[in-house]
């Protein structure tokens, strides 16, 4: 074999090797996406939307609602295992719209998330000192053996509970000035005793913890958890359109690169097989040529 031939072969040898390296980019390229990482993900983004609406739904029906024995449908501190979920994705997905959104979701989550059970708290307080209140009219304003009540009681304790529904209800300024009025008109209006000081205490917390919840109560209704998510799924079904196209892009120019190699290997078993159908004619022709010389 001389030097020609061994070029030959080395340069047949690196162009089939570059063939079939590019059909293998092109296979590797149609291959199917990680199913179960973006049913995770619509899981995990499901599920952190479905306790942000429950989070506004409680937070809205806990502001109109005056029982506070009813169990919630959510727990206060649901949001910590989304968060944990949603760390624990943030470092595993190949994602790059998860990789950039979901640090910011869980930033959002964990606010909102601590928002909420301060907000239940001072919510539940609230509630209980409103019950409190609903305790001690009636006993106030009930004689009872060895005490009388003041002829100024009633429209005082009747004041006092309508102004105290009304501040929780509202929160105004008018109606926290009114239950401050009637504050003071208690401790003229009533004797030093057990239920005057703990309906005072009542009051007193519904003046310091109401502001705290209407406060809480704004800032919950200004977080844009569910804008986040909305935009962070749109985000990532985006990104998956486009990986799903790019793939349906290289199946496309996987078949007609196959079907090109296909019509080269045709071609070239054609070639070879008249290079070989030649080959046998020259022999035939040389054999019978020997044979008349003989």
């Amino acid at each position: 074999m001389d030097k020609s031939e061994i070029e030959q072969n080395i340069l047949t040898g690196l162009v089939i090797s570059i063939l079939l390296g590019t059909l293998y980019f092109l296979y590797d390229k149609t291959q199917s996406v990680d199913l179960n990482e973006q049913n995770e993900v619509t899981n995990l983004l499901s599920g952190v939307k479905e306790i942000d609406s429950r989070w506004d739904m409680e937070a809205q029906r806990a502001r109109i609602d005056l029982s506070s024995q009813e169990m919630l449908f959510v727990r206060a501190d649901a949001g910590d295992k989304a968060l944990r979920d949603i760390t624990r994705f943030a470092g595993l997905t190949s994602s790059k719209a998860l990789r950039q959104g979901l640090p910011e979701l869980r930033s959002a989550i964990q606010l909102k998330s601590g928002l909420f059970q301060r907000f239940i708290a001072e919510n539940r307080s609230n509630k209980e000192a409103l019950q409190e209140l609903a305790r001690l009219v009636p006993t106030l304003n009930t004689p009872q053996k060895g005490r009388n009540p003041s002829p100024a009681a009633d429209p005082a304790l009747v004041r006092v509970d309508e102004v105290a529904t009304q501040y929780f209800l509202h929160g105004g300024e008018a109606e926290r000035r009114e239950l401050q009025a009637a504050l003071a008109q208690l401790g003229s209006a009533l004797p030093e005793g057990g239920e005057r000081a703990g309906m005072e205490a009542a009051l007193r917390g519904l003046l310091q913890h109401v502001p705290i919840e209407m406060e809480l109560f704004t800032r919950l209704e200004g977080q844009n958890t569910g804008l986040r998510l909305i935009n962070l799924t749109l985000s990532f079904n985006r990104e998956m359109d486009e990986i799903f196209q790019e793939k349906e892009r290289y199946r496309i120019y996987l078949v007609y690169y196959a079907t090109a190699l296909l019509v080269l290997l045709i071609y070239f078993a054609a070639r070879l097989k008249t290079a070989n159908q030649s080959l046998e004619h020259r022999v035939e022709e040389r054999t019978r040529e020997l044979s008349d010389a003989l």
